[in-house]
């Protein structure tokens, strides 16, 4: 269960779109996988909300930038990053 303010990694599937290409080339047409990092801002049933940048650290009413809205049936793999002996390491959750 991943909890607002922890940073983790999503692995989803985004849309594409394309303009002006042939029938034939439509049919090659495919979602594009996408990795995103950032800090969890809230999660529910419907959609996780992260953010990369916060300016301010009083933990309350921080600036928030680059804030994603992925919704919950896209996303393949979500993974927490965890401190551990002053490293920065990836930990499975999904």
């Amino acid at each position: 269960m991943i909890k607002p303010g922890e940073l983790i990694a999503v692995y989803w599937t985004d849309i594409t779109s394309h303009d002006d290409i042939s029938f034939h080339e439509a049919r090659g047409c495919k979602p594009a996988p996408v990795l995103s990092v950032g800090f969890v801002v809230c999660v529910n049933d419907s959609y996780l909300n992260i953010v990369s940048s916060m300016f301010g650290d009083d933990g309350n009413d921080n600036q928030l930038r680059n804030v994603l809205s992925i919704p919950i049936a896209v996303i393949r793999k979500i993974r927490k990053y965890q401190e551990v002996d002053n490293e920065i390491s990836l930990s499975k959750t999904r």
